[in-house]
């Protein structure tokens, strides 16, 4: 009965009415659950299986938070009983009154902006919001430092150059990507021709490697990036990257060239976009995959005795000419291409304070959900791990229902 209809009651009924009024607050209440006039006792800390119910270690995954913000707020009542004492003298108890939740509802409140607020200013600075700083090296490449330890880089690579240093320095075990867009034609003497015929073009002018692969075109074979790799579909004309060392720079190109080190790759997905994790530490060089004409290439295009050689005869190319001249079928390749380079830096090579890695962990784990969607891998994996516990928890429920009969 509350205590306005006892009021009530006792004046229109002129009945006698009993009413006492306890100073109690709802938090009190809810707190003092055995109406013990205490804000706790050692059973509100108790931790038991609910053994005639379902999904028992989720239940008790959730009693064991519940008792710990129970813990917290019995600390702060154990800070006001000191603080009470040594200025009135008297131990002022647990008792629950609207006066001590009040004050305990404030320092929580208090805690819990500080606590927020500590989150951003010192968890997240240099992670999340760490400032957008943008600088350009001698090869003119613009690279932005991003927050979470991820790096954004973007330049123009001429189509006219052999390798191609970024001075972009990756570390083994950084998930680098790549995008590209523009156009290059490796042929100025064919582009002259067509437009002076009003022809097409022999080759599509196109970055993501012109449908002219190895088997297809005499050329494919003796380009940078074909010689002896069967069905590893070599393209004439795309775009091919190494991590060099800082001293040695690109490895050379002979016929013992290490293929795992000069790779081509590959835009042909969803996201035109070609990603890999770094193998070894360097300086990140890119190329277009076209002929260099050395020596033992020279020596190759003779033995063929194919178009390539009557070319090569028509311009009075000797071998003589190739020490100082490999490079003439990379000069008179036209256009530019736009390329994006982003690297993700591998957390346990980066001098983040471990408290932040987490941070760092979570932001990137959000930043691949919004990004792949709901059905991305990452998302499936999330849905995988929790029906996984949840049916491990059901498995365990109805072992101990049989175990206790209940």
């Amino acid at each position: 009965m509350s205590l306005i209809s006892a009021i009530y009651d006792a004046i229109f009924t002129e009945t006698p009415s009993d009413v006492s009024v306890t100073e109690r607050s709802f938090i009190s209440v809810m707190l003092d659950a055995n109406n013990q006039k205490e804000a706790f006792s050692k059973d509100d800390f108790r931790l038991h299986l609910s053994k005639g119910k379902s999904l028992v270690l989720t239940r008790f995954l959730v009693q064991l938070v519940v008792k710990s913000i129970l813990g917290v707020i019995w600390l702060i009542y154990g800070i006001y009983n000191v603080i009470h004492k040594i200025i009135t003298g008297r131990w002022r108890g647990m008792k629950s009154s609207s006066g001590i939740n009040l004050v305990i509802g404030s320092m929580v409140l208090v805690i819990t902006i500080m606590a927020l607020l500590y989150i951003l200013a010192f968890l997240t600075k240099e992670v999340v919001l760490s400032p957008n700083n943008a600088r350009i090296n001698d090869k003119g490449v613009i690279t932005v430092d991003q927050p979470c330890l991820e790096t954004h880089s973007f330049f123009l690579l001429n189509a006219a150059t052999f390798w191609t240093s970024t001075d972009i320095q990756v570390t083994e075990g950084d998930n680098v990507m790549i995008t590209a867009s523009g156009s290059m034609y490796s042929d100025i003497d064919d582009m002259y021709k067509a437009a002076y015929l009003n022809k097409e073009l022999e080759y599509p002018r196109n970055v993501f490697a012109p449908n002219v692969t190895y088997g297809k075109d005499a050329d494919a074979k003796y380009c940078v990036y074909g010689r002896g790799l069967g069905d590893k579909n070599p393209q004439f004309g795309s775009l091919l990257y190494q991590i060099c060392n800082t001293h040695t720079g690109p490895v050379p190109y002979n016929n013992n060239m290490n293929l795992d080190v000069v790779k081509q790759m590959d835009f042909y997905n969803k996201n035109n976009e070609y990603k890999f994790t770094a193998e070894n530490s360097g300086v990140l060089y890119l190329a277009f995959n076209d002929i260099l004409l050395d020596t033992l290439t020279y020596n190759v295009i003779y033995e063929d005795c194919g178009d390539m050689k009557n070319r090569l005869d028509t311009i009075g190319f000797t071998k003589n000419d190739c020490e100082n001249n490999s490079e003439i079928w990379f000069q008179d390749n036209l256009g530019e291409v736009l390329v994006n380079v982003r690297i993700e830096k591998k957390l346990c090579n980066s001098d983040l304070p471990w408290y932040k890695k987490p941070v760092v962990r979570i932001v990137r784990h959000l930043n691949s959900l919004s990004t792949k969607g709901f059905f991305g891998s990452s998302a499936w994996i999330n849905i995988l791990i929790i029906m996984l516990w949840l049916g491990v928890d059901v498995i365990i429920s109805n072992r101990i229902k049989k175990v206790y009969k209940v």
